[in-house]
């Protein structure tokens, strides 16, 4: 999938609904960006597990600050993010 992705002139980056030790140590030999979103408040399976709106809040927050990190995207061109004012 990453030859894939770079053949394209994109960058490969994973998100993790749940951490897995034997993925990240992967992710992390091969330099991989990843983001967990463990903690992540979901509704119970009866729903399919879904996130909550508080889940989404802490995906989203975990999600562009990786981004960020990784020079995609900044955050300070999104001023409500993180809950923080940009200045």
């Amino acid at each position: 999938m990453r030859r894939f992705v770079e053949a394209r002139g994109a960058r490969l980056m994973v998100g993790l609904q749940s951490s897995d030790e034997k993925l990240v140590e992967h992710l992390q030999a091969e330099r991989v960006p990843f983001v967990a979103f463990d903690g992540a408040e979901s509704y119970c399976h009866l729903y399919g597990a879904h996130w909550t709106p508080d889940g989404h809040g802490l995906v989203a927050e975990r999600l562009l600050r990786r981004l960020s990190e990784n020079n995609i995207t900044r955050i300070d061109m999104h001023p409500a993010s993180l809950g923080t004012a940009v200045r």
